[in-house]
């Protein structure tokens, strides 16, 4: 619905001072023969010093090497940093990544990200392809300027170029080594739209080849979010959606997602005008999938209705206003009335789609056109079904 800690290379090592005097202490005393009260006071001294080195470098170690700032200096506290207090200092450390989409008709959440050395702008597409003209901004109002835009093959992410603005957050690759089940992440976004940062904690819970799965309870406004595993700092992926799965118990449960950002291979570089033209395209074609469906899964009840429900399609919406005007002015043959009006939703099921077919360019819109093309065959087979003598 998104859904930022910048590092210090040089955090996790202690300088330790020589001591000035020691090559001249060494010089001008001689050992003394058999171990007097000094030296072993020395030795003493000396294994004490060892013991605590050890135990020192064992806590550094306890954190990442490339562990953002904040963790890596946990490690030296007797005192653990909890994952709240890890991701209120990523927001402080990354607040110039972290970016606010906005426009007329909805809003979002995006984040700069550092991909191949080079900073980018990441958000989900079905943002930017829902909210035309959007504006971005940084959580601390620091400038941004965007140059071109891409877009991922296969997945639903959005990649502008930044020209100014922003430190990057780092990106993890090779997820299949770097992470694991049960590890502790955060979302970073613009929650419901609010217009606020909200650090949404969880775990990760599953991993694909392109998506993960997390718990971290994101809502919408959070899609293109980061998706940061809190151990290292790096952005693991990019919210964007959430299914709701009925269990075999009956219970149901909401099942959050984000993309990969390691898996893209190709990316399509925009020309706005036409990705605005089959965004349109794809959206028309949405609403009247939904509307075939809401009255093929409720045909009797919407027939039984003394006038149309306002359709937005006009092929479905014509049709059901011939329907009830047909069974207005002969109301005792409904059944003829009832076939023509499943002859038209069968047209209409057809007409939009065998229309758009081969007027898609970018991968992302094929693909929601093909799940479109797919719904509307089972249509077509319900209805042929039932106009069946």
């Amino acid at each position: 619905m998104n859904a930022s800690l910048a590092r210090d290379r040089a955090a996790g090592r202690l300088d330790v001072a020589a001591d000035k005097n020691s090559d001249e202490s060494r010089a001008g005393v001689r050992a003394p023969t058999t171990p007097g009260p000094g030296l072993w006071s020395v030795v003493c001294g000396l294994f004490l010093a060892l013991a605590c080195g050890l135990a020192l470098a064992d806590a550094q170690e306890s954190a990442p090497k490339d562990a953002p700032a904040s963790l890596q200096d946990s490690a030296r506290k007797p005192k653990s940093v909890t994952a709240k207090e890890l991701a209120a200092a990523f927001v402080r450390e990354h607040r110039s990544d972290i970016v606010f989409i906005k426009g007329k008709n909805g809003a979002g959440s995006g984040f700069i990200a550092l991909m191949k050395g080079r900073k980018v702008l990441i958000t989900n597409a079905h943002v930017i392809a829902a909210i035309k003209a959007a504006s971005f901004e940084l959580l601390d109002r620091s400038p941004l300027r965007l140059g071109s835009a891409s877009i991922a093959a296969g997945h639903d992410l959005i990649a502008y170029v930044v020209l100014e603005g922003g430190t990057g957050i780092p990106i993890a690759t090779e997820l299949e080594t770097h992470t694991k089940m049960g590890d502790a992440v955060v979302v970073l976004g613009n929650a419901s739209g609010g217009g606020v940062v909200n650090t949404l904690q969880g775990e990760l819970v599953g991993l694909g080849p392109d998506r993960i799965e997390i718990t971290a309870p994101f809502e919408l406004g959070n899609s293109g979010s980061p998706i940061i595993q809190l151990r290292t700092g790096k952005v693991i992926g990019v919210a964007t959606y959430a299914k709701v799965d009925t269990l075999l118990s009956g219970d149901e449960k909401v099942r959050r997602f984000g993309y990969r950002l390691d898996s893209p291979k190709t990316w399509q570089a925009i020309d706005w005008r036409s990705f605005y033209t089959e965004s349109e395209l794809v959206a028309n074609l949405q609403t009247a999938t939904e509307e075939l469906d809401e009255i093929l899964t409720d045909f009797k009840s919407i027939r039984n209705r003394k006038s149309s429900p306002n359709f937005n399609t006009p092929a479905i919406r014509n049709a059901m206003d011939g329907y009830y005007n047909m069974v207005a002015q002969n109301s005792g043959d409904t059944a003829t009335a009832t076939r023509e009006l499943l002859t038209s939703l069968r047209q209409a099921c057809n007409s939009d789609v065998a229309a758009a077919k081969y007027r898609f360019t970018y991968d992302y819109f094929r693909r929601q056109f093909e799940s479109n093309e797919r719904l509307r065959g089972e249509f077509i087979k319900a209805i042929d079904k039932a106009l069946e003598p």
